[in-house]
């Protein structure tokens, strides 16, 4: 025990006369500024992208008749769980829903089947999204 307090009061000795340069310190601050704008620049960016952002309703054509609905931008609405909202999407229209992430990294609910119309109504049942903050995009399949 006594050699750890050694150890310590040592490095304490050693450690209490550090400085740093006038040069570290500017590049240290320099830093710190930069990070502090790159941190409110994302938060504006966040801002208004929730501002304009509206939830889109995709029909994606997967064969010859069968579709699935993808639904993206669900999550920036508040009070909307993207878990939660697909468990109850699946309940509701008794079909398979997922959360999975797109190209861009983003999350998204498909449901299977043709339901764009009944989700849409889902929508703005039970999360209040306004009519006119949601799109309904069609895709053909991907071969």
């Amino acid at each position: 025990m006594q050699r750890i307090s050694d150890v310590i009061e040592a490095l304490e000795e050693k450690t209490a006369n550090l400085t740093i340069s006038e040069e570290q310190e500017a590049k240290i601050s320099k830093d710190a500024a930069k990070k502090e704008a790159k941190q409110a620049a994302k938060q504006s960016k966040l801002e208004a992208e929730k501002a304009g952002v509206k939830v889109v309703l995709k029909r994606i054509e997967r064969g010859k008749r069968k579709y699935v609905t993808a639904i993206a931008n669900l999550q920036t609405f508040p009070g909307v769980e993207i878990k939660a909202a697909s468990k109850k999407l699946a309940q509701r229209f008794a079909t398979g829903a997922s959360v999975t992430k797109t190209a861009e990294g983003k999350e998204e609910i498909v449901v299977q089947g043709d339901l764009v119309d009944d989700i849409e109504e889902f929508l703005i049942e039970k999360y209040n999204i306004p009519e006119d903050k949601i799109v309904i995009r069609e895709e053909k399949a991907k071969k």
